[in-house]
């Protein structure tokens, strides 16, 4: 019996020595970047509307918005030639109701 419970030690200490697997050599690297920078750009789409009467009328009233708005970009110190404007889009309102135009 005692050569049985020592064969057994002998046989779990071999198996188990021969389970053991070296890991490989690693190199682990854990960093953390960070980059800070002003911007030096931006684009604001701004989208102006009105209704009138006429189209003389309503346009003298986007020219004095869009005036304005022009005014407080020079005063935030943006110059004239990074300020643009696209279009400008005149129509009737068409009344589907009444089928006429206001």
């Amino acid at each position: 019996m005692k050569t049985i419970n020592l064969l057994f030690i002998i046989l779990l200490t071999v198996t188990s020595m021969a389970q053991e697997v070296k890991a490989p050599y690693t190199v682990d690297v854990t960093g953390e970047g960070k980059v800070t920078v002003v911007p030096d750009q931006a684009s604001i789409r701004v989208r102006v509307e009105h209704q009138g009467e006429n189209a003389s009328s309503v346009k003298g009233q986007i020219d004095r918005v869009v005036d304005a708005v022009i005014k407080f970009l020079r005063t935030q110190g943006i110059q004239d030639n990074d300020i643009q404007t696209e279009y400008i889009n005149l129509n009737k309102n068409y009344d589907y109701k009444s089928k006429t135009y206001n």
